[in-house]
């Protein structure tokens, strides 16, 4: 009998699940939350995954005596903990509970101060902003969540004023639906003040008091699971039991473990594809706009802030009064009295903070309205859709509708500027150039519509235009950073390195904070050869950014260029950990392995490279020259020939089949190949030699002869420039 197929899980854009959910909850359906560790990841608190690589590495500067020392007080045994700590072991979710086990252990109390310290000091990120607006305003009032931390519960006071029901310990699970008034967050790894479960012997299975009452909830609420990589054993042990009427399971990236997948499957659920917990937030307030009572929370707090305030004065007002009149004298205080609480006058400004940059724009755009009265309603309403529309990269409409905005105001100059950015994005230049100088002309001191007209300039290669103008914005605003850093690109493909160098060195003593500028000054460093400080720039923008797999991708570009080569395969693999759906990253990694001739592993990386971007005639050329540099010619000829049919106008791809051609004693095949390099780049002397040596095998050494003087004479002039 054949075998029984395995079921796949469904899988779904993210605008598809926005009308899902949406579509759903009006006909009635309701929807729960589950939370893992990256749904608080932009609130400043490290994933399992961040902190597991930080015990491991404690532990192995320890040394292994140290280890087995650890473990046994644990009981474990060797092959449960050793290949951890393998130079060439990934790491998985599960690993978690054991390094934290091995790092903590005997010291549970020291465990839990570092969870404690972790988690201190953290305001929630833009996401629980509309997270706690869905809880407080809809009826999808449940999360279910792993993770130990308070950023929810701050959040719904802080933008709704509203207390949830937190059943933070498994002797509470009874009360969860209890009362459908509140928010309910059910802490299924207990709250943190109540000694969370983070060890492996915890994380078999779900505490038996949370099984029923979470199959109730499960019952009445469809699952959206955002953050959460389902590392334990706890809640993924009970969506292996249960049904459910549906499944939504969130994620970054390439498509999550096969314990995932078959969750998703046997619920027939969807895999959703998001950008992170904060996007996927924002898209749902919005959707939820009306439900939810979706408005501009800093309003909101400052409200509260000043009631407060208000109600502080009043109080102390009046204590004061009774000490002056003699009503209760000094020594004899108010028992309870009237005081308020100064814990909260600062007002709200710092959590306003946590706001995502995109109501700030929104904010900073409205200030700009031009504050017609007669067409005042169609204009402020067409602005906020024509923002809205080209935050959420709805060009299209964004375009149409700032057009109309143009039609009922032809005068204002940021309709212009706004309009040009669209066109500039649908790669329209000609037309994006037209309308930024409009704006300029209505404006011409405005220094931000000439850095715009620049980006667009520089985008058509009219790179002296484009430095006249970012010249005029930095006289404009000689104190505006990315001005300087915006010269300092176009100076760069000017070849101006020395003049790029004192711009981007500029754009960092103005603003010594921003990781790009020092990004950009190692690319110019890197290109003049000054790898050192290249080096220490691209150091500088990881400790700024080091969530960021790009900035590791350039050092070890860098690194590699040195012939560091160790160095630089940590910080490739570094590159692959944050960001595994990177093909570069793959194919990084390989040129570093196949320059160290570690072939093997290097044809494993150039082949998961192909796997994630097979359009890409490059990623086939280098695998062939790995192939070929194993002796594999036949494959490295497949892989060399699929290059040329993606890209048949690269004159490399046509020499390196030749070479393998030339290897492979076919010399007839592979004249023609070295005769079409050269026809593609007739000032490429590499092209002359390997047809020289082509022609001498075929005894054509008059031919030979030509082809060698001729790549001499081209080699000369290359020394010469």
């Amino acid at each position: 009998m054949a075998a029984e197929k395995k079921k796949m899980p469904k899988k779904m854009n993210e605008q598809r699940f926005l009308d899902h959910v949406a579509d759903g909850y009006h006909a009635g359906q309701r929807y729960c939350f589950v939370l893992g560790a990256g749904a608080a990841k932009a609130s400043g608190i490290r994933t399992g995954e961040e902190m597991m690589r930080e015990w491991r590495k404690y532990l192995q500067e320890k040394g292994l005596d140290y280890i087995r020392d650890c473990a046994r007080e644990l009981e474990l045994e060797e092959k449960d903990y050793l290949p951890l700590f393998e130079d060439n072991y990934t790491l998985k979710n599960d690993d978690y509970f054991t390094l934290f086990d091995l790092r903590f252990a005997g010291e549970p109390n020291v465990a839990y101060a570092y969870l404690e310290k972790e988690m201190e000091g953290k305001y929630p990120s833009y996401g629980y902003f509309p997270l706690a607006m869905l809880l407080a305003n809809t009826e999808n009032r449940l999360v279910i969540t792993t993770n130990f931390d308070t950023l929810l519960e701050d959040a719904l006071y802080t933008y709704t004023f509203k207390h949830p029901l937190v059943v933070g310990h498994e002797s509470l699970a009874s009360y969860l639906g209890s009362d459908s008034r509140h928010p309910m967050i059910a802490k299924i790894h207990r709250d943190l003040l109540f000694r969370p479960f983070n060890r492996k012997q915890d994380m078999d299975k779900l505490k038996g008091e949370w099984e029923q009452p979470l199959r109730n909830a499960l019952s009445r609420y469809i699952p959206i699971v955002i953050g959460y990589a389902g590392g334990d054993h706890t809640f993924m042990s009970l969506l292996e039991e249960i049904e459910l009427s549906g499944i939504y399971w969130c994620h970054l990236g390439d498509a999550p473990p096969e314990n995932i997948s078959g969750i998703v499957a046997k619920h027939g659920g969807y895999l959703v594809r998001i950008l992170g917990f904060d996007e996927i937030m924002f898209r749902l307030g919005d959707r939820f706009a009306d439900e939810a009572k979706f408005g501009d929370p800093c309003a909101y707090m400052q409200e509260q802030a000043e009631k407060r305030c208000e109600l502080y004065h009043e109080s102390l007002e009046k204590i004061k009064k009774k000490y002056e009149v003699g009503k209760c004298p000094p020594e004899q205080a108010p028992d309870g009295g009237e005081g308020g609480n100064p814990k909260n006058t600062s007002g709200g400004d710092g959590n306003g903070e946590a706001v995502a940059d995109l109501i700030d724009a929104m904010e900073r755009y409205d200030s700009r309205k031009s504050g017609e009265e007669a067409a005042g309603g169609d204009i402020s309403r067409l602005e906020s859709e024509a923002w809205k529309e080209m935050l959420f990269g709805e060009d299209e409409k964004a375009l149409l509708l700032y057009t109309q905005l143009i039609g009922l105001n032809p005068d204002n100059p940021a309709y212009y500027e706004r309009r040009s950015t669209i066109l500039h994005r649908l790669k329209r230049y000609a037309e994006a150039l037209e309308d930024v100088s409009r704006a300029i002309k209505l404006d011409s001191g405005n220094a931000e519509y000439y850095n715009s007209r620049a980006i667009t300039l520089h985008a058509m290669q009219k790179y002296g235009q484009a430095l006249e103008d970012r010249t005029k914005a930095i006289e404009l605003d000689p104190d505006n950073a990315d001005y300087y850093y915006g010269r300092d690109v176009t100076l760069y493909m000017m070849g101006e390195y020395e003049r790029a160098l004192e711009d981007g060195t500029r754009a960092i003593e103005l603003n010594p904070s921003n990781e790009k500028y020092y990004h950009s000054r190692a690319i110019t460093l890197h290109k003049i050869g000054r790898y050192e400080q290249a080096l220490a720039d691209r150091t500088k923008a990881i400790e700024l950014s080091p969530a960021d797999a790009n900035y590791y991708e350039q050092r070890s570009i860098t690194l590699h260029a040195m012939k560091e080569y160790e160095r630089a395969l940590v910080d490739r693999t570094k590159a692959i950990e944050l960001d595994p759906g990177h093909a570069d990253y793959y194919h990084g990694r390989a040129v570093t392995l196949h320059a160290m001739k570690r072939y093997e592993q290097a044809l494993k990386d150039r082949t998961k490279a192909i796997e994630l971007s097979p359009a890409d005639a490059n990623y086939y050329d280098q695998r062939g020259i790995t192939l070929h540099a194993m002796k594999e010619y036949e494959r490295a000829l497949e892989d060399k020939t699929k290059a040329i049919e993606l890209d048949p106008n690269h004159a490399d791809y046509y020499y390196g089949r030749a070479v393998t051609l030339y290897a492979m004693g076919r010399y007839n095949d592979a004249l023609p190949d070295d005769t079409r390099a050269i026809e593609l780049e007739p000032s490429e002397a590499k092209f002359y030699k390997s047809r020289a040596m082509t022609l001498r095998k075929l005894g054509r050494k008059k031919e030979a002869r030509q082809d060698e003087v001729r790549a001499e004479q081209l080699a000369a002039e290359a020394v010469g420039t």
